[in-house]
């Protein structure tokens, strides 16, 4: 966690010698993923989010900035996009990393509903062509990740 605040630190740094101060707003956030929560998951019959397959306790990292301008958030999201994979490798190298990316709180570039497993993604195309065979929510639908790319 606290190369994950270190590199923050360096973003709003970024930030601040390109972007005024007060127009934008940064955010670091932790949340616990904790791997009792997998295992009363598979108790209770599972979840498609694949958490079952993670073997230790985690942590869901959340870094975000708010910004005024397109301008400013196509800085703001290269510089994050650096961050994020500078704490990836960090936590990779210390045995530390999860191939798993929480749906809520990734990025246009990240592709979470793959990292739940080839199965669970099965079982979610299996879902949605009982469900959705006209496929509105793949197509119709503007944004999110979809399961077909």
């Amino acid at each position: 966690m606290s190369k994950a605040v270190d590199v923050h630190e360096l973003l709003v740094n970024d930030l601040k010698s390109y972007i005024p101060q007060g127009d934008f707003y940064t955010q670091c956030i932790f949340q616990p993923l904790p791997l009792t929560f997998a295992k009363h998951s598979v108790q209770l019959g599972g979840n498609v989010m694949g958490i079952e397959h993670n073997d230790s306790d985690g942590i869901i990292l959340q870094l975000n900035a708010m910004v005024k301008t397109a301008d400013q958030d196509n800085f703001a999201y290269q510089k994050f996009k650096a961050g994020i994979q500078t704490i990836k490798q960090f936590a990779e190298a210390e045995k530390g990393l999860l191939d798993w990316v929480y749906l809520n709180y990734a990025d246009r570039s990240q592709d979470p509903l793959r990292s739940y497993g080839e199965e669970n993604v099965k079982l979610m195309e299996r879902v949605a062509a009982t469900y959705d065979p006209n496929e509105v929510f793949q197509t119709l639908c503007p944004g999110g990740f979809k399961l077909r790319k």
